[in-house]
């Protein structure tokens, strides 16, 4: 941090677009170029930097194996999904039972530029092989 060159108790301006408010020879106030204290905004900066951490950790891939997503049958749940609720269970099974009908809902989760998800059927269902095989997605559990 530079210390202003003004020795009139003027305002001087920084290249790093900080005006330096000189109120004496030895001690200065940083303020940005709307005239906000810097200082008092680095909590607030600091706290929104934190929850966009937490949001996009929620479109990151789950520690799940991809060996634990895949099952042999739509009817089979991997087994992350029964370390969770009945609910989440449920509704597991119901979107491989109403898979079509889930391919045009548009998806929710808002992961659709990080995950490509296109409906709300790949929060759920990642692939369905030709040998039945079924890729489970994670997302649908958070």
């Amino acid at each position: 941090m530079q210390r202003c060159r003004s020795r009139q108790g003027r305002a001087a301006v920084c290249v790093h677009r900080f005006v330096i408010e000189k109120s004496c020879g030895y001690c200065y106030h940083e303020t940005n170029m709307e005239g906000q204290d810097v200082k008092k905004s680095l909590p607030a900066l600091f706290i929104t930097l934190i929850a966009m951490l937490v949001i996009l950790s929620g479109c990151s891939p789950s520690q799940a194996d991809t060996q634990d997503m895949v099952t042999s049958s739509p009817q089979e749940l991997p087994s992350y999904v029964k370390r969770f609720s009945s609910e989440i269970q449920q509704t597991y099974l119901l979107a491989a039972e109403h898979a079509e009908t889930l391919s045009y809902m548009p998806c929710y989760c808002g992961c659709y530029e990080s995950h490509g998800h296109v409906s709300n059927l790949d929060c759920f269902i990642q692939e369905v092989k030709p040998t039945r095989e079924v890729v489970w997605d994670p997302m649908g559990a958070t």
